[in-house]
Formats: structure tokens, sequence, C-alpha cells
């Protein structure tokens, strides 16, 4: 049982590795969107 459990932990590591990478990206990309804005309307104001 307990080999079971961690075979399947195993398996469901590459599945939830790309996706955190991809949600890293995300969230970087969108906090630098915002950024700009707020810059964009400190200096417009």
């Amino acid at each position: 049982m307990k080999l079971l459990m961690s075979r399947q932990e195993i398996h469901s590591i590459p599945d939830i590795f790309p996706f955190l990478e991809e949600f890293r990206c995300m969230s970087v990309v969108s906090m630098s969107t915002i950024l700009l804005f707020s810059v964009q309307k400190q200096l417009e104001s």
C-alpha cells in the first residue's frame, strides 16, 4: 500500500511541475503588467 502511494506521487510530480512553472511565469507577467500600469497612471497624473 505504501509503495503504491509513493508510486502515484512520483507519477503526479511531472504533471504538477510544468503547471507550477507556468503559473509562476503567469504571475510574474501579470505582476509586471500591473506595475507598468500603475507607473503609467502616476506619470499621467
